[in-house]
């Protein structure tokens, strides 16, 4: 992939905080709350939606990276780039990342909401700081505009 910025030129970091635990998204409850707060079951209980469930779709996540071997995930898990340590293959820094697209495409219907669509993780936070610079985010933008057509 051709890289578009000059890294030597990072001038802006943006930060990502850490989140409280979430014990309905984790799997360890069989119900969701929050997703009867959205009314995610009453829509998968509609006849028209019911087909709805992510297939052919891929869904960027542009955060620490996603552990693709996670067992809720690994079906959905495409593929990844490392714009931080240059790492290839299944690398992620932190479980943030992980924790979003379970939220997204977990296979469970419990804990995703698109429980077929495919999971391409884009790591652009550091583990030492919870930091991305700008370029390595407009990078990721600039991957995902190359890369459309062959993920979706």
């Amino acid at each position: 992939m051709k890289s578009y910025f000059n890294h030597q030129d990072k001038f802006r970091k943006l930060w990502i905080e850490t989140l409280e635990q979430r014990i309905v998204l984790t799997g360890i409850t069989p119900h969701s709350f929050a997703f009867d707060l959205i009314d995610l079951y009453d829509m998968r209980r509609q006849p028209d939606f019911q087909q709805i469930d992510g297939e052919a779709i891929g869904i960027a996540l542009i955060d620490t990276g996603v552990d693709g071997e996670h067992e809720l995930l690994r079906d959905n898990y495409v593929t990844s780039l490392d714009l931080v340590y240059g790492q290839v293959g299944n690398y992620y820094s932190s479980n943030h990342g992980t924790h979003v697209a379970g939220i997204a495409a977990s296979s469970d219907p419990n804990i995703g909401v698109a429980t077929d669509a495919d999971i391409i993780s884009l790591q652009v936070f550091s583990e030492s700081d919870g930091y991305a610079f700008w370029l390595d985010i407009l990078e990721s933008l600039q991957w995902i505009r190359e890369n459309h057509h062959t993920y979706n």
